[in-house]
């Protein structure tokens, strides 16, 4: 089973500045080639815009070509653990608003036969790094974190949830400096996210204050996230957070997500004695938990589970049911 692990200095930054959808090397590889990522769902899939790209320790990810990502609207953001291997003309010219962080044990290696003046990392076509200045080891940022836009709102909590047929997406700011609005955008795969409700913000502040939206119209599994946007236009995301929402099932399975205790909730229209059920990590492999049964329903403890998507799989002599849950 491979393991994804993100334990760096730079792990408070990507928190703020993360992107919808995170992908993981998984394999030496060509940077455009598939198989050398995979996605949190075990997808194979290639970096792309608003992606936030990880190069997991113990990998080498190759760029001998160019990839030019700079009609990108949202930015990528690019955590080096392991080494990227550039070539004569290994380019990789990400979006304005990008940033790579190089980890201690992270290394830009350029094994070219030529001076290296054609391999580089831009970030809105400023040369954040030529290869013919020679290989780089972290810990590093690019841009410089001077040079960084600046934090403007400081979000303490953002959660989703179910009541009465609604989606409530919840968020509490810290402090907030030159914050002109948020637009809540929702997804039913943490990929195409569209814009459904927009809150005004409280300009500068340093006061707790509690933010909700309600959603009317959830999707059976969507996955919302903020667009922070400053009076200059200058704008972040934050999130997702994952709902389900199933109204016809027999089974309820909640709470989803699991913010608190840990404990999962199992119940059925009829006799749930007869059930058996079993939960699986995002890779497949089978989770080891304890339960209880009482009043027609199941308590799951679920206390050595790390944060992350897991399945629970519901086995009948008559059906098989799936659902998705988040550990938060």
């Amino acid at each position: 089973m491979k393991i994804y692990i993100i334990l760096t200095s730079f792990l408070f930054l990507f928190s703020f500045y993360g992107n919808a959808r995170i992908i993981y090397s998984v394999a030496d590889g060509s940077w455009g080639d598939s198989s050398t990522w995979e996605d949190s769902d075990g997808n194979n899939t290639t970096p792309t815009c608003g992606d936030t790209v990880v190069i997991n320790n113990g990998y080498t990810v190759s760029i001998t070509s160019s990839y030019d990502y700079t009609s990108c609207s949202d930015r990528i953001l690019i955590y080096v653990n392991s080494t990227i291997y550039f070539g004569n003309n290994g380019r990789l010219d990400l979006p304005c608003n990008s940033i790579v962080a190089i980890d201690t044990s992270g290394l830009l290696d350029y094994g070219g036969s030529g001076n290296g003046n054609n391999a580089f990392i831009k970030i809105c076509d400023n040369t954040e790094w030529r290869a013919k200045e020679g290989d780089v080891s972290g810990p590093i940022l690019m841009p410089d974190a001077g040079t960084m836009p600046t934090l403007s709102v400081s979000i303490i909590e953002l959660k989703a949830f179910i009541k009465e047929d609604k989606a409530y997406i919840n968020w509490v700011t810290s402090s907030e400096t030159n914050n002109d609005y948020f637009i809540v955008e929702k997804s039913d795969n943490t990929l195409n996210f569209k814009p459904f409700d927009k809150i005004i913000g409280s300009g500068n502040s340093n006061q707790i204050i509690n933010y909700i939206s309600i959603d009317n119209t959830p999707l059976e599994e969507t996955y919302y996230r903020l667009k922070v946007v400053d009076f200059d236009g200058n704008y972040k995301y934050i999130g997702p957070v994952y709902v389900s929402y199933k109204d016809n099932s027999i089974y309820k399975v909640f709470p989803n997500p699991i913010t608190e205790n840990k404990t999962l909730y199992i119940t059925h229209n009829d006799n749930i004695k007869n059930i058996n059920f079993s939960i699986i990590d995002i890779k497949g492999s089978y989770m080891k938990y304890s339960y209880k049964l009482y009043n027609n329903k199941i308590s799951v403890n679920l206390n050595n589970f790390e944060k992350g998507f897991y399945f629970i799989i519901i086995e009948t002599n008559e059906e098989v049911y799936k659902e998705k849950f988040i550990v938060e």
